[in-house]
C-alpha cells in the first residue's frame, strides 16, 4: 500500500536505481520528519523518512542510521540539520572499472580526526580499543573486534593502549589500508 502523505521522496536525479541529492536538498528533505522542531532526527523520526522512500527494514535501518551518525551517545542526530556536514563518499556503479579507490571514503587529516573524535565517548581526547571498534563498525566493515586490535596495535606507538592525537597519522594509514577510507591532501 504506498504512503499518502505530504512527505515524500524529493525530486532527484536517479543514478542506477537509486536517488541522488545534494545534502543541502537532503537537509530540506530530512527536516519535515522533525517532528518536534528541536532541530535533530530521533529514531523514529529517522524511521518515519526511510518508511516515506518504500524501502524495506526501516525500523532497522533507522536503528542502524542513528547508531551510526549519533556524535554524542544522546540518542539523536544532531548535525545532519545543524552543521555543514560533508559526506565523504566515492559513488561509482560499476567497481570493476573503477580502480582501487572506487567506494572509498574520502577525508582530508582534519576531517579523519573529526570523524574518529565522534566516537571519543568518555572525551579524554584518546581512543581505545572499544571506541575504535565503534568507528570501525559505523564504516561497514567486516570483524570490527578484531580490526580494532589490530588498529590500535599498528597506531599505539608509545604502547599506552590508547590512540592520542600524536598517533593518528598512523591511525589514518591503517585506515587506508583496512577501512576503505582514502587520504586526500
Amino acid at each position: 500500500m504506498p504512503i499518502t502523505n505530504s512527505k515524500t521522496v524529493p525530486k532527484a536525479v536517479h543514478f542506477d536505481g537509486k536517488r541522488e541529492m545534494t545534502m543541502d536538498q537532503f537537509k530540506e528533505w530530512i527536516k519535515q520528519f522533525d517532528g518536534d522542531a528541536d532541530g535533530r532526527i530521533s529514531r523514529d523520526e529517522l524511521q518515519q523518512a526511510i518508511r516515506s522512500t518504500r524501502a524495506w527494514f526501516p525500523g532497522w535501518k533507522a536503528k542502524r542510521g542513528v547508531k551510526a551518525a549519533d556524535a554524542n551517545g544522546d540518542g539523536f542526530i544532531d548535525d545532519i540539520i545543524t552543521k555543514n556536514y560533508r559526506m565523504p563518499i566515492i559513488y561509482n556503479a560499476d567497481r570493476k572499472k573503477g580502480g582501487p579507490d572506487v567506494g572509498k571514503r574520502e577525508m582530508t587529516m582534519d576531517e579523519f580526526k573529526v570523524w574518529i573524535m565522534r566516537f571519543d565517548k568518555d572525551k579524554d581526547g584518546r581512543i581505545s580499543r572499544d571506541e575504535l571498534q565503534q568507528a570501525i563498525r559505523t564504516t561497514g566493515a567486516w570483524f570490527p573486534g578484531w580490526k580494532a586490535k589490530h588498529g590500535l596495535k599498528a597506531a599505539d606507538v608509545n604502547g599506552n593502549g590508547f590512540i592520542d592525537d600524536s598517533e593518528l597519522e598512523s591511525l589514518m594509514e591503517f585506515a587506508e589500508n583496512n577501512l576503505r577510507i582514502r587520504k586526500m591532501p
